[in-house]
């Protein structure tokens, strides 16, 4: 038992090795603690809500994808992208299919400009999702197993978007 642990911190370091994070350990801590929300997940009861992960970076290139594919693909397998929508209504259809399809994970990638949707927000506040479904006169409910990520270079976040979110700063240095 006492070489396991070690084991599992070289395992960690090893993986988060080529990361330049912006502070003394809080960023890597909160990336470590993405890797673990995933692992960690079906020990949590259902219905725990979970922060939304926020990997900023001062540059394009410094990796805040690469990060975010390293933390969710060993327990996810393959994991897809997307992008911020630019309407209200196209985000509750996001989300939406995210519930209806039992998605554990949406990542937004590249988020541009502000981050502001009530409905981004309603969900990760949300254990119980419900919504109508596109084209029908019925609606549906589910549980919220979902974990948001979001990648950004640059971008302002509404205050209950930063009230809801860990932050993972990453710092590309010049060459």
């Amino acid at each position: 038992c006492e070489a396991i642990v070690p084991a599992a911190v070289d395992t960690i370091e090893d993986l988060f090795h080529d990361f330049k994070f912006v502070d003394d350990g809080k960023s890597e801590a909160v990336a470590i603690s993405v890797l673990l929300n995933f692992y960690c997940s079906q020990l949590l009861p259902l219905g725990s809500l979970r922060p939304v992960f926020q990997i900023t970076k001062n540059a394009e290139g410094a990796g805040a994808t690469t990060l975010a594919l390293r933390v969710t693909t060993p327990v996810l397998g393959s994991v897809s992208t997307t992008v911020q929508p630019k309407e209200e209504e196209e985000m509750r259809k996001k989300l939406t299919t995210v519930i209806r399809e039992g998605g554990q994970l949406l990542l937004l990638d590249n988020t541009k400009g502000t981050l502001s949707s009530a409905a981004l927000e309603a969900f990760t506040s949300a254990s119980v999702w419900s919504d109508r479904l596109l084209g029908v006169n019925g609606g549906i409910t589910g549980p919220n197993l979902a974990t948001v990520i979001v990648t950004s270079n640059g971008c302002s976040l509404s205050s209950d978007m930063t009230r809801r979110s860990l932050f993972v700063g990453l710092h590309l240095i010049e060459e």
